[in-house]
């Protein structure tokens, strides 16, 4: 096997981008990329810093979503309480906050 690439993972390595090799004396694609390191190569992370960034962004963006998604409707009752003349169940200042709070949420999603 011609070895081009090999990356770190939690139980072994990744090879040219597609072979798992587990950490394994016995195996002999362990015992090549033993012998690859051995030459002076060295593995990459398993991660780029692009592709750590690219899912925390993904992780920041899920949860923004999910509070988006979980405060809609106390501004749809909020509203429906207004129109309707009744007391409205959140204070001004709650709204206001609520109100920031979702645009800070807007905000984070990129």
């Amino acid at each position: 096997m011609t070895i081009t690439t090999v990356k770190l993972q939690e139980s072994g390595y990744l090879v040219n981008g597609s072979m798992s090799v587990p950490i394994a004396e016995g195996n002999r694609h362990y015992q090549e990329v033993q012998e690859w390191i051995s030459e002076g190569n060295t593995p990459e992370p398993e991660f780029t810093q692009a592709e750590i960034d690219a899912n925390a962004q993904g992780q920041i963006n899920q949860e923004a979503l999910t509070y988006l998604t979980s405060t809609d409707w106390q501004l749809r009752r909020h509203s429906d309480e207004q129109l309707a003349g009744s007391a409205p169940s959140l204070s001004n200042e709650e709204i206001t906050e609520l109100l920031r709070l979702r645009q800070e949420a807007r905000d984070s999603i990129k």
